[in-house]
């Protein structure tokens, strides 16, 4: 069993040192100032289990990391980009990159994350062992790995069992025999979690409700906005479309108008000219009225204030 806890300074060297656990990613800092990590790691023969913490930056892979990864979110919120869109992982969620797929995630200054890595040959063929295959097809975890229901939760209870008994030394990893089953045991525990029986969410097509709501966001962006508005423009009452809002996108119905209008300010401002644009005026014309609290928003979501991204060349 191999262990590694190691600090970074430098975003380019965690990738050269963690090649044996996660190959072919890069990290890049979304924020000014200096960079700082920090990496817990231990294999087991083909998982690899690591804790890692840092400056807030962005997470990339555009072939694919060549293993499934699973990402855990610990204290704030994971953000990763799938099929096309942004999406936020909470703590009772996981986000599940499946190989050789584009990898981007957005790692939270505060916060970290518990990262799984399976070589895919292993996890192929122990989901085979549990009739878990797919009839020769390759085995695809989904991206939004669901972890609240008992299989999920039980996924997290021995995740953190077993990272509590790496940490503390336990005897039991003295033996060949033993680390072999406790590795079995996680990748039967994670197969379980992601068994489509357990949540369907990620096959089921969105009520049509969600694309009105979204749809009416998207057109109304530089209006005024309350979950009222938007729940009457999508036919659906306000509790319904709250509930599917967190299950789908994994955040609130305001936050996502947040979001979106902060992404689309962001683009614009990027694209200005400083001479004749203003932040305040493109501010206004993306809905946000209370100029403090955006320009606070902006900054925690993009690293700098909207006129620095206005300045720049």
């Amino acid at each position: 069993m191999d262990r590694w806890d190691i600090g970074f300074d430098d975003p380019e060297e965690m990738p050269e040192r963690m090649a044996s656990l996660a190959e072919n990613f890069a990290i890049r800092p979304t924020r000014r100032g200096a960079y700082t990590a920090r990496l817990n790691a231990v294999r087991l023969g083909d998982v690899a289990l690591f804790r890692i913490s840092m400056t807030e930056a962005r997470v990339t892979a555009s072939a694919g990391l060549g293993s499934f990864c699973i990402n855990l979110p610990l204290s704030s919120p994971l953000q990763a980009h799938v099929a096309g869109r942004t999406r936020t992982f909470l703590r009772n969620s996981a986000y599940a990159a499946n190989p050789e797929n584009p990898f981007d995630l957005l790692m939270p200054e505060d916060g970290g994350a518990m990262v799984m890595n399976v070589f895919r040959p292993t996890l192929d063929d122990y989901a085979a062992a549990l009739d878990g295959g797919t009839g020769g097809e390759p085995l695809r975890l989904p991206n939004r790995l669901r972890l609240d229901h008992p299989a999920g939760r039980a996924f997290q209870r021995y995740l953190a069992f077993l990272w509590s008994e790496i940490q503390g030394g336990s005897p039991l990893l003295a033996s060949d025999l033993v680390v072999e089953e406790l590795e079995k045991a996680l990748l039967g525990s994670l197969l379980l979690a992601a068994d489509p029986r357990q949540d369907r969410a990620e096959e089921t097509v969105p009520p049509a409700y969600l694309r009105r709501a979204v749809d009416f966001i998207m057109a109304q962006l530089a209006e005024p906005l309350s979950l009222g508005q938007i729940a009457a423009a999508a036919g659906v009452n306000a509790r319904t479309l709250q509930r599917s809002f967190q299950k789908e996108h994994g955040s609130s119905v305001m936050a996502l108008v947040q979001e979106r209008r902060l992404e689309r300010t962001n683009a614009q401002l990027s694209a200005a000219d400083p001479g004749v644009a203003s932040v305040t005026e493109i501010a206004l014309d993306n809905g946000f009225a209370h100029l403090g609290r955006f320009s606070a928003a902006y900054r925690q979501r993009f690293g700098e204030y909207p006129s620095e991204t206005l300045r720049r060349p």
